[in-house]
Parts: structure tokens; C-alpha cells; sequence
């Protein structure tokens, strides 16, 4: 029966998305960035509620549509109550809502993301000097965004690049994903310890 270790890493980004639009005083295309902070208009018995973004470079604001015209009583009382309060978690839920960005046809500046990996990090010995015959790795993320498994691998597994993932994935060594495949959450990876073992004993051999 095959030994199986099993890790979880959390992808926990360090800020929001910038969004990119045309800023009216810097009269070009800017980033923007999220205020976490709300803005809500009440009209008669209606409501529209807004995320500030502003610009990165003048502070212009941008007002991002949440709620268009509707009625309190159609918004769940604990999110309408952490809205009126300027929640800062809820801000950033909504900054990488994709409902949000489609809806608004918002362009997401995705270079400016950066992100803690928490969990346990291997090395290439991790992998060689084990008692297991296979490691699972599932990846977590409380937010989904755009950022490649590779990008994540490559912090988790320091020693791993992309041509080195590649024959891994060709060799049956490592699978679960693709090349080019962006975070899923609970997405899963495997890597057979027994074919990276044999793989790197070859190498020594034809080194010889």
C-alpha cells in the first residue's frame, strides 16, 4: 500500500488588484487602487452602493458599481451592516470578485499581486529522503485569482523552474496540472517520490 503525504499550502495575497482605467487628471490610463472603503447613495427606498478605487497617482476616485438601485431589504443585513461599516475583508472580496470585474468590464492590472504561500515548503531532499511514495499537495486560497500553479510551485518547491516542471509532468512525475494552468481552489498536485528518486539516479549515472 503506497505512502502518502499529504500537504496544504495557502495562497494569501498581499494586497488587491489595481484596476486600470483612464484617470480624468492624469488624462491617461492609470492604476487604480482599492480605498477599502464603500460609498452608498440612498434615494427614496433604494440604495446604490459603490467600492472607491483611486488613482495611484492623483488620488482621483474611481466608484466601482456593487449595488444599482436596490432595495436594503434585498441585501443580506450582515453584508449591508459590514458595507455602512467600511469592512476591510469585505472590500477585498469584492476587489477580486469576478461577478465585479465582469460585470464593470473592468481591465485587472495583474502584475502588482504578490502573495504569501503558507505551509510547509519542500526542497529537492524533501522530496528524495523520504518514507513516502507519493506527496499530494493541495493548494487553498480564500480568493481566486489569476496566478499561474507554476508561480505558486516555484515558491513552495524553491528548486523547480519551468523546463524542470515540464519533464517532470512528461514523466509522469508530477501531476494534477498543466504549464500554463491558473490556482483552483482545493486544486490537488502529485509528485511520485520513487520516479523522482529514479530520475535523479540517472542523471548521477550518465554523469559518470
Amino acid at each position: 500500500m503506497s505512502k502518502i503525504k499529504e500537504i496544504i499550502w495557502m495562497v494569501k495575497p498581499k494586497t488587491t488588484f489595481n484596476y486600470i482605467s483612464k484617470c480624468s487628471k492624469c488624462n491617461r490610463k492609470m492604476d487604480f487602487y482599492n480605498s477599502k472603503k464603500f460609498r452608498i447613495n440612498a434615494n427614496q427606498k433604494l440604495v446604490d452602493v459603490w467600492l472607491i478605487y483611486r488613482c495611484t497617482e492623483c488620488d482621483t476616485t474611481w466608484n466601482i458599481p456593487i449595488y444599482d438601485r436596490v432595495s436594503p431589504k434585498k441585501i443580506n443585513p450582515e453584508i449591508y451592516k459590514r458595507l455602512l461599516a467600511n469592512d476591510e475583508e469585505l472590500a477585498w472580496e469584492y476587489s477580486f470578485n469576478k461577478d465585479v470585474i465582469r460585470n464593470n468590464s473592468i481591465q485587472v492590472n495583474y502584475e502588482n499581486i504578490e502573495f504569501d504561500l503558507v505551509g510547509e515548503h519542500l526542497t529537492e531532499e524533501d522530496i528524495i529522503n523520504n518514507e513516502y511514495d507519493m506527496i499530494n499537495i493541495y493548494i487553498k486560497s480564500q480568493y481566486l485569482f489569476d496566478i499561474k500553479v507554476l508561480n505558486v510551485l516555484k515558491v513552495g518547491c524553491d528548486f523547480i523552474s519551468r523546463s524542470m516542471l515540464s519533464r517532470l509532468i512528461e514523466n509522469g512525475i508530477v501531476s494534477g496540472i498543466t504549464l500554463k494552468e491558473k490556482i483552483k481552489d482545493n486544486q490537488c498536485i502529485t509528485v511520485v517520490c520513487n520516479k523522482y528518486r529514479n530520475l535523479k539516479l540517472k542523471e548521477k549515472e550518465n554523469l559518470v
